[in-house]
Protein backbone atom coordinates (compact mmCIF):
# COMPACT_ATOMS: atom_id res chain seq x y z
CA UNK A 1 0.00 0.00 0.00
CA UNK A 2 3.20 2.52 0.22
CA UNK A 3 3.10 2.75 -3.31
CA UNK A 4 -0.75 4.02 -3.50
CA UNK A 5 -0.09 6.20 -0.71
CA UNK A 6 0.48 9.54 -3.30
CA UNK A 7 -2.29 8.80 -5.27
CA UNK A 8 -4.84 8.53 -2.40
CA UNK A 9 -3.26 12.03 -0.65
CA UNK A 10 -3.61 13.50 -4.02
CA UNK A 11 -7.57 12.21 -4.55
CA UNK A 12 -8.33 13.28 -1.05
CA UNK A 13 -6.61 16.32 -1.29
CA UNK A 14 -9.04 16.80 -4.63
CA UNK A 15 -11.92 15.85 -2.51
CA UNK A 16 -11.63 18.06 0.28
CA UNK A 17 -11.38 21.05 -2.00
CA UNK A 18 -14.65 19.44 -3.71
CA UNK A 19 -16.27 18.92 -0.62
CA UNK A 20 -15.84 22.44 0.44
CA UNK A 21 -17.40 23.88 -3.44
CA UNK A 22 -19.71 21.74 -2.85
CA UNK A 23 -21.47 22.12 1.08
CA UNK A 24 -20.15 25.61 2.00
CA UNK A 25 -21.50 28.73 -0.07
CA UNK A 26 -18.68 30.65 -1.90
CA UNK A 27 -18.22 33.60 -4.11
CA UNK A 28 -17.16 33.60 -7.67
CA UNK A 29 -13.64 34.66 -6.53
CA UNK A 30 -12.84 32.22 -3.91
CA UNK A 31 -14.28 28.75 -6.10
CA UNK A 32 -11.91 30.70 -8.57
CA UNK A 33 -8.81 30.22 -6.56
CA UNK A 34 -10.06 26.71 -5.02
CA UNK A 35 -10.01 25.29 -8.63
CA UNK A 36 -7.19 27.29 -9.67
CA UNK A 37 -5.63 25.05 -6.68
CA UNK A 38 -6.94 22.22 -8.17
CA UNK A 39 -5.91 22.62 -11.32
CA UNK A 40 -1.79 23.14 -10.06
CA UNK A 41 -2.27 20.51 -8.52
CA UNK A 42 -2.97 18.02 -11.19
CA UNK A 43 -0.20 19.80 -13.36
CA UNK A 44 2.69 19.46 -10.49
CA UNK A 45 1.64 15.90 -9.92
CA UNK A 46 1.40 14.85 -13.15
CA UNK A 47 3.62 17.03 -15.28
CA UNK A 48 6.53 16.42 -13.25
CA UNK A 49 6.32 12.77 -11.97
CA UNK A 50 8.97 10.51 -12.81
CA UNK A 51 8.88 7.60 -14.78
CA UNK A 52 6.12 5.64 -13.69
CA UNK A 53 3.58 3.14 -15.03
CA UNK A 54 4.07 1.27 -18.04
CA UNK A 55 4.28 2.27 -21.36
CA UNK A 56 7.00 4.81 -20.12
CA UNK A 57 9.62 1.69 -21.00
CA UNK A 58 8.14 2.21 -24.64
CA UNK A 59 7.77 5.92 -24.88
CA UNK A 60 10.89 7.26 -23.37
CA UNK A 61 13.61 4.84 -25.56
CA UNK A 62 11.27 6.40 -28.43
CA UNK A 63 11.34 9.91 -27.73
CA UNK A 64 15.48 9.52 -27.34
CA UNK A 65 15.79 8.07 -30.61
CA UNK A 66 13.33 11.05 -32.04
CA UNK A 67 14.49 13.36 -34.81
CA UNK A 68 13.95 17.07 -34.29
CA UNK A 69 11.21 18.65 -36.60
CA UNK A 70 14.25 19.76 -39.09
CA UNK A 71 14.97 16.02 -39.93
CA UNK A 72 11.39 14.89 -39.37
CA UNK A 73 11.01 13.45 -42.70
CA UNK A 74 13.62 10.92 -41.75
CA UNK A 75 12.48 9.64 -39.31
CA UNK A 76 11.04 6.03 -38.85
CA UNK A 77 7.56 6.50 -37.42
CA UNK A 78 6.77 3.61 -34.79
CA UNK A 79 3.30 5.72 -33.67
CA UNK A 80 1.04 7.55 -35.26
CA UNK A 81 2.25 10.11 -37.68
CA UNK A 82 0.23 13.72 -35.54
CA UNK A 83 1.85 12.07 -32.45
CA UNK A 84 5.37 11.48 -33.96
CA UNK A 85 5.21 14.99 -35.56
CA UNK A 86 4.10 16.26 -31.79
CA UNK A 87 6.74 14.75 -29.98
CA UNK A 88 9.22 15.83 -32.61
CA UNK A 89 7.86 19.40 -31.83
CA UNK A 90 8.64 19.26 -28.67
CA UNK A 91 12.00 17.70 -29.14
CA UNK A 92 13.09 20.69 -31.04
CA UNK A 93 12.19 22.82 -27.86
CA UNK A 94 13.56 20.52 -25.11
CA UNK A 95 14.87 17.29 -25.63
CA UNK A 96 14.54 16.48 -22.09
CA UNK A 97 11.95 13.70 -21.79
CA UNK A 98 10.50 15.15 -18.11
CA UNK A 99 9.76 18.24 -20.51
CA UNK A 100 8.19 16.06 -22.81
CA UNK A 101 5.65 14.58 -19.81
CA UNK A 102 5.21 17.98 -18.18
CA UNK A 103 4.29 19.34 -22.36
CA UNK A 104 1.77 16.28 -22.85
CA UNK A 105 0.30 16.84 -19.00
CA UNK A 106 -0.20 20.87 -19.95
CA UNK A 107 -2.17 20.12 -23.18
CA UNK A 108 -4.40 17.38 -21.15
CA UNK A 109 -5.24 19.85 -18.95
CA UNK A 110 -6.10 22.44 -20.43
CA UNK A 111 -8.42 20.34 -23.20
CA UNK A 112 -9.89 18.98 -20.06
CA UNK A 113 -10.21 22.44 -18.65
CA UNK A 114 -11.95 23.52 -21.45
CA UNK A 115 -14.45 20.76 -21.71
CA UNK A 116 -15.14 21.09 -17.93
CA UNK A 117 -15.47 24.70 -18.45
CA UNK A 118 -18.53 24.05 -20.88
CA UNK A 119 -20.72 21.47 -19.26
CA UNK A 120 -20.13 21.73 -15.58
CA UNK A 121 -20.83 24.74 -12.65
CA UNK A 122 -17.62 26.00 -11.40
CA UNK A 123 -18.20 24.56 -7.81
CA UNK A 124 -17.86 20.62 -9.74
CA UNK A 125 -14.40 21.44 -11.08
CA UNK A 126 -12.16 19.97 -8.47
CA UNK A 127 -14.73 17.25 -7.97
CA UNK A 128 -14.42 16.90 -11.74
CA UNK A 129 -10.79 16.42 -11.75
CA UNK A 130 -10.81 13.40 -8.85
CA UNK A 131 -13.50 11.73 -11.06
CA UNK A 132 -11.46 12.02 -13.90
CA UNK A 133 -8.20 10.36 -12.13
CA UNK A 134 -10.30 7.62 -10.63
CA UNK A 135 -12.74 6.74 -13.60
CA UNK A 136 -9.89 6.07 -16.18
CA UNK A 137 -7.92 9.20 -16.36
CA UNK A 138 -4.86 7.66 -14.29
CA UNK A 139 -4.21 5.31 -17.41
CA UNK A 140 -4.80 7.35 -19.65
CA UNK A 141 -2.35 10.53 -18.06
CA UNK A 142 0.27 7.62 -16.77
CA UNK A 143 0.28 5.58 -20.22
CA UNK A 144 -2.00 5.92 -22.76
CA UNK A 145 -0.38 9.29 -24.44
CA UNK A 146 -1.50 9.27 -27.68
CA UNK A 147 -5.29 7.70 -26.95
CA UNK A 148 -6.07 10.64 -24.40
CA UNK A 149 -5.07 13.41 -27.30
CA UNK A 150 -7.82 11.23 -29.65
CA UNK A 151 -10.07 10.82 -26.68
CA UNK A 152 -10.20 14.94 -25.11
CA UNK A 153 -10.27 16.24 -28.98
CA UNK A 154 -13.64 14.24 -29.00
CA UNK A 155 -14.50 15.77 -25.88
CA UNK A 156 -13.89 19.43 -27.12
CA UNK A 157 -15.65 18.60 -30.41
CA UNK A 158 -19.27 17.67 -28.63
CA UNK A 159 -20.13 21.23 -29.00
CA UNK A 160 -20.32 20.47 -32.83
CA UNK A 161 -22.31 17.48 -32.33
CA UNK A 162 -24.90 19.74 -30.33
CA UNK A 163 -24.77 22.59 -32.84
CA UNK A 164 -24.53 20.12 -35.96
CA UNK A 165 -21.03 21.19 -37.28
CA UNK A 166 -19.48 17.98 -39.14
CA UNK A 167 -16.85 20.23 -40.33
CA UNK A 168 -15.19 21.26 -37.25
CA UNK A 169 -16.48 17.95 -35.66
CA UNK A 170 -14.22 16.29 -38.78
CA UNK A 171 -11.22 18.30 -37.86
CA UNK A 172 -10.91 17.60 -34.27
CA UNK A 173 -11.54 14.37 -34.59
CA UNK A 174 -9.12 13.97 -37.98
CA UNK A 175 -6.26 15.50 -35.35
CA UNK A 176 -7.13 12.61 -32.31
CA UNK A 177 -7.05 10.00 -35.05
CA UNK A 178 -3.61 11.40 -36.14
CA UNK A 179 -2.41 10.62 -32.51
CA UNK A 180 -4.10 7.30 -32.10
CA UNK A 181 -6.25 4.81 -34.61
CA UNK A 182 -8.76 4.43 -31.70
CA UNK A 183 -10.09 7.98 -32.04
CA UNK A 184 -11.61 6.05 -35.36
CA UNK A 185 -14.94 5.02 -33.34
CA UNK A 186 -16.15 8.49 -32.33
CA UNK A 187 -16.44 9.74 -35.83
CA UNK A 188 -19.81 7.48 -36.50
CA UNK A 189 -21.22 9.14 -32.86
CA UNK A 190 -21.87 12.47 -34.61
CA UNK A 191 -25.30 11.09 -36.28
CA UNK A 192 -27.09 9.33 -33.74
CA UNK A 193 -25.11 10.16 -30.00
CA UNK A 194 -27.10 13.15 -29.77
CA UNK A 195 -30.65 11.62 -30.26
CA UNK A 196 -32.26 11.60 -26.39
CA UNK A 197 -33.41 7.81 -26.03
CA UNK A 198 -37.03 6.58 -24.43
CA UNK A 199 -36.19 6.15 -20.71
CA UNK A 200 -37.79 2.32 -21.42
CA UNK A 201 -35.67 1.46 -24.17
CA UNK A 202 -33.14 2.26 -21.95
CA UNK A 203 -34.37 0.20 -18.63
CA UNK A 204 -34.55 -2.60 -20.87
CA UNK A 205 -30.97 -2.72 -22.17
CA UNK A 206 -29.95 -2.27 -18.76
CA UNK A 207 -31.87 -5.15 -17.00
CA UNK A 208 -31.08 -7.57 -20.35
CA UNK A 209 -27.53 -6.65 -19.94
CA UNK A 210 -27.54 -7.95 -16.20
CA UNK A 211 -29.03 -10.77 -17.05
CA UNK A 212 -26.39 -11.57 -19.90
CA UNK A 213 -23.42 -10.83 -17.52
CA UNK A 214 -24.83 -12.46 -14.27
CA UNK A 215 -25.87 -15.66 -15.93
CA UNK A 216 -22.64 -15.60 -17.88
CA UNK A 217 -24.47 -15.91 -21.80
CA UNK A 218 -22.11 -16.02 -24.74
CA UNK A 219 -23.43 -15.25 -28.02
CA UNK A 220 -20.46 -13.61 -29.67
CA UNK A 221 -17.53 -16.97 -29.35
CA UNK A 222 -20.56 -19.20 -30.81
CA UNK A 223 -21.29 -16.81 -33.41
CA UNK A 224 -17.61 -16.17 -34.55
CA UNK A 225 -16.75 -19.83 -34.58
CA UNK A 226 -19.95 -20.68 -36.60
CA UNK A 227 -18.96 -18.15 -39.16
CA UNK A 228 -15.29 -19.44 -38.62
CA UNK A 229 -16.56 -22.91 -39.79
CA UNK A 230 -17.37 -22.07 -43.30
CA UNK A 231 -13.67 -20.62 -43.78
CA UNK A 232 -12.28 -24.16 -43.40
CA UNK A 233 -10.84 -26.67 -40.58
CA UNK A 234 -7.45 -24.34 -39.81
CA UNK A 235 -9.43 -20.84 -39.58
CA UNK A 236 -11.62 -22.52 -37.32
CA UNK A 237 -8.95 -24.26 -35.15
CA UNK A 238 -7.40 -20.61 -34.91
CA UNK A 239 -10.13 -18.88 -34.01
CA UNK A 240 -11.25 -21.64 -30.77
CA UNK A 241 -7.74 -21.16 -29.78
CA UNK A 242 -7.72 -17.57 -30.31
CA UNK A 243 -11.45 -16.78 -28.41
CA UNK A 244 -10.53 -19.60 -25.53
CA UNK A 245 -7.40 -18.23 -24.56
CA UNK A 246 -7.28 -16.99 -21.05
CA UNK A 247 -6.89 -12.95 -22.25
CA UNK A 248 -10.18 -12.86 -23.85
CA UNK A 249 -12.17 -15.13 -22.20
CA UNK A 250 -11.60 -14.56 -18.36
CA UNK A 251 -15.42 -13.69 -16.81
CA UNK A 252 -16.03 -10.89 -14.89
CA UNK A 253 -17.88 -12.01 -11.49
CA UNK A 254 -19.88 -10.01 -9.26
CA UNK A 255 -17.25 -7.46 -7.99
CA UNK A 256 -17.15 -3.77 -6.50
CA UNK A 257 -16.71 -2.69 -10.18
CA UNK A 258 -20.01 -4.65 -11.29
CA UNK A 259 -21.76 -2.91 -7.99
CA UNK A 260 -20.40 0.31 -8.96
CA UNK A 261 -22.04 0.52 -12.37
CA UNK A 262 -25.12 -1.19 -11.55
CA UNK A 263 -25.46 1.53 -8.61
CA UNK A 264 -24.16 4.64 -11.16
CA UNK A 265 -26.95 2.50 -13.62
CA UNK A 266 -29.64 2.82 -11.40
CA UNK A 267 -29.09 6.71 -10.68
CA UNK A 268 -28.80 7.77 -14.08
CA UNK A 269 -32.43 6.12 -14.80
CA UNK A 270 -33.48 7.45 -11.84
CA UNK A 271 -32.05 11.14 -12.34
CA UNK A 272 -32.74 10.69 -16.46
CA UNK A 273 -35.83 13.69 -16.51
CA UNK A 274 -33.78 15.54 -14.24
CA UNK A 275 -30.13 15.51 -16.03
CA UNK A 276 -31.53 15.78 -19.62
CA UNK A 277 -33.93 19.14 -18.88
CA UNK A 278 -30.74 20.62 -16.79
CA UNK A 279 -28.89 20.47 -19.68
CA UNK A 280 -29.63 19.14 -23.10
CA UNK A 281 -25.81 17.93 -23.96
CA UNK A 282 -26.64 15.60 -20.59
CA UNK A 283 -28.23 13.40 -23.33
CA UNK A 284 -24.92 12.61 -25.24
CA UNK A 285 -23.13 11.46 -21.63
CA UNK A 286 -25.94 9.38 -20.89
CA UNK A 287 -26.05 7.88 -24.55
CA UNK A 288 -22.03 7.43 -23.83
CA UNK A 289 -22.49 6.18 -20.53
CA UNK A 290 -24.95 3.43 -22.02
CA UNK A 291 -22.33 1.96 -24.74
CA UNK A 292 -19.84 1.66 -21.69
CA UNK A 293 -22.53 0.00 -20.15
CA UNK A 294 -23.17 -2.68 -23.31
CA UNK A 295 -19.41 -3.31 -23.81
CA UNK A 296 -18.99 -4.42 -19.87
CA UNK A 297 -22.29 -6.33 -19.90
CA UNK A 298 -23.25 -7.63 -23.08
CA UNK A 299 -19.39 -8.35 -24.19
CA UNK A 300 -18.04 -9.83 -20.76
CA UNK A 301 -17.47 -13.24 -22.15
CA UNK A 302 -14.76 -11.31 -24.65
CA UNK A 303 -12.85 -9.14 -21.24
CA UNK A 304 -10.10 -7.41 -23.85
CA UNK A 305 -12.91 -6.02 -26.25
CA UNK A 306 -14.49 -4.85 -22.63
CA UNK A 307 -11.33 -2.94 -21.31
CA UNK A 308 -10.23 -1.52 -24.87
CA UNK A 309 -13.07 -0.30 -26.35
CA UNK A 310 -15.45 0.72 -22.78
CA UNK A 311 -12.26 2.86 -21.86
CA UNK A 312 -13.27 4.68 -24.91
CA UNK A 313 -16.27 5.65 -22.84
CA UNK A 314 -15.49 6.13 -19.33
CA UNK A 315 -15.50 10.18 -20.00
CA UNK A 316 -19.43 9.71 -19.96
CA UNK A 317 -18.39 9.24 -15.79
CA UNK A 318 -16.26 12.41 -15.45
CA UNK A 319 -19.47 14.47 -16.28
CA UNK A 320 -22.31 12.15 -15.14
CA UNK A 321 -21.27 11.69 -11.58
CA UNK A 322 -21.11 15.32 -10.91
CA UNK A 323 -24.12 16.10 -12.66
CA UNK A 324 -25.87 13.74 -10.30
CA UNK A 325 -24.23 15.70 -7.25
CA UNK A 326 -25.82 18.68 -9.07
CA UNK A 327 -29.10 17.29 -9.30
CA UNK A 328 -29.79 16.32 -6.20
CA UNK A 329 -31.45 17.43 -2.56
CA UNK A 330 -28.49 18.31 0.35
CA UNK A 331 -29.05 14.86 1.89
CA UNK A 332 -28.72 13.10 -1.21
CA UNK A 333 -25.89 15.10 -2.59
CA UNK A 334 -24.41 14.28 0.95
CA UNK A 335 -24.92 10.54 0.49
CA UNK A 336 -23.47 10.36 -2.82
CA UNK A 337 -20.44 12.48 -2.26
CA UNK A 338 -19.54 10.10 0.69
CA UNK A 339 -20.18 6.99 -1.08
CA UNK A 340 -18.07 8.46 -4.00
CA UNK A 341 -15.27 9.47 -1.97
CA UNK A 342 -15.00 5.93 -0.20
CA UNK A 343 -14.75 4.23 -3.89
CA UNK A 344 -12.62 6.69 -5.14
CA UNK A 345 -10.04 5.78 -2.82
CA UNK A 346 -10.65 2.14 -2.92
CA UNK A 347 -10.17 2.02 -6.38
CA UNK A 348 -7.27 3.98 -6.80
CA UNK A 349 -5.35 2.29 -4.28
CA UNK A 350 -5.90 -1.44 -6.01
CA UNK A 351 -5.12 0.45 -9.28
CA UNK A 352 -1.73 1.76 -8.02
CA UNK A 353 -0.34 -1.22 -5.61
CA UNK A 354 2.38 -2.33 -7.19
CA UNK A 355 5.85 -1.32 -7.32
CA UNK A 356 5.07 0.02 -11.17
CA UNK A 357 3.65 3.01 -9.88
CA UNK A 358 6.18 4.17 -7.13
CA UNK A 359 6.09 7.89 -7.53
CA UNK A 360 8.75 9.91 -7.83
CA UNK A 361 8.56 13.49 -9.22
CA UNK A 362 11.48 15.56 -10.66
CA UNK A 363 10.81 19.09 -9.35
CA UNK A 364 12.32 17.28 -5.32
CA UNK A 365 14.83 15.13 -4.26
CA UNK A 366 15.80 11.89 -6.11
CA UNK A 367 13.90 10.49 -8.40
CA UNK A 368 14.64 7.40 -10.69
CA UNK A 369 16.44 7.35 -13.81
CA UNK A 370 15.74 4.99 -16.98
CA UNK A 371 18.31 2.49 -15.76
CA UNK A 372 17.51 2.05 -12.19
CA UNK A 373 13.38 2.08 -13.02
CA UNK A 374 14.21 -0.62 -16.39
CA UNK A 375 15.70 -3.14 -13.95
CA UNK A 376 12.84 -3.06 -11.80
CA UNK A 377 10.55 -3.17 -14.94
CA UNK A 378 12.54 -6.33 -15.74
CA UNK A 379 12.11 -7.58 -12.80
CA UNK A 380 8.82 -7.78 -12.32
CA UNK A 381 7.85 -8.39 -15.96
CA UNK A 382 5.78 -11.65 -15.30
CA UNK A 383 4.19 -9.30 -13.01
CA UNK A 384 3.16 -6.88 -16.08
CA UNK A 385 2.67 -9.95 -18.95
CA UNK A 386 -0.30 -11.49 -16.52
CA UNK A 387 -1.54 -7.56 -15.19
CA UNK A 388 -1.43 -5.50 -18.39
Amino acid sequence: MSYSQPYILLIVFLLAIAAIEIFIKFDKKSIQLLNSIAGLTFILFFGFRGLIGWDWHSYFPFYKALPTIFQFNSMERIYEPGFCLFASLIKTINPSYHFFIFINTLIDFILLHIFYKRYLPPYLYAFAFAIFIVMGGLVFELDLLRNIKGLLLFLVSIRYIENRKIIPFLILNLIGLSFHWSSIIFFPLYFFIHKKIDLRALIAVAIIGNIIYLFQIEFIKPFVQFIAGFLGETVQIKTEIYMNASILNEAYGITIGYIERLFTTILVLFYYHKLTEKSGANTIFINSFFIFFVFFFYFSELSILVSRLARLFCFSYWIIWPALIDCSNNTVKYMLFVSLAIYSNLKIARATNNVFYKYDNVIYGYHQEFKERENTFKKNELFLKQNN
